[in-house]
């Protein structure tokens, strides 16, 4: 919607959160990032955005960092998670200039980071609990994921 008083210039902030979508697509993606719309919304879990894959919209709780929520939430399109490619992202956007992205994609290495080497300490524990135990020696192959229910075969 445009107030006529204001000489073409939008009332209606939607309009201006998508345009900044736009704007942001071709600067920082090339354009090739298919149109998503921007909304205002309450935040859910304390996160300051969100995106809706299926009604191609991404929603912003904070109005103090719309710029970096809006860009941090379009690398999630065809990305989810904040994995490699993600992160990859991450680090072209502070290449262009966007430094709050480096900080960002360090957090989140980081992070996955912590939870290998949680895996990795895992295996670890597991290996040397069998070391010298009655599976030492054997073939034995370790599942490190949660025990899948056994179904047991009645005699028939």
């Amino acid at each position: 919607m445009v107030n006529p008083g204001n000489a073409g210039q939008s009332t209606d902030p939607t309009e201006d959160l998508d345009q900044l979508f736009d704007d942001l697509n071709g600067t920082y993606f090339a354009g090739s990032l298919p149109k998503y719309r921007v909304r205002m919304g309450p935040s859910q879990g304390g996160e300051y955005g969100w995106i809706d894959e299926r009604a191609h919209t991404i929603w912003l709780s904070d109005p103090s960092r719309l710029r970096a929520t809006l860009l941090h939430e379009m690398c999630h399109i065809g990305t989810p998670g904040h994995g490699r490619r993600f992160r990859t992202k991450l680090r072209r956007l502070a290449r262009l200039g966007e430094t709050w992205a480096q900080t960002e994609r360090g957090y989140y290495l980081r992070k996955e980071l912590q939870i290998g080497a949680g895996y990795w300490l895992k295996v670890w524990t597991v290996a040397h609990e069998f070391r010298g135990g009655i599976l030492s020696g054997s073939s034995c192959r370790l599942n490190l994921d949660r025990p899948k229910s056994r179904s047991r075969s009645v005699p028939g």
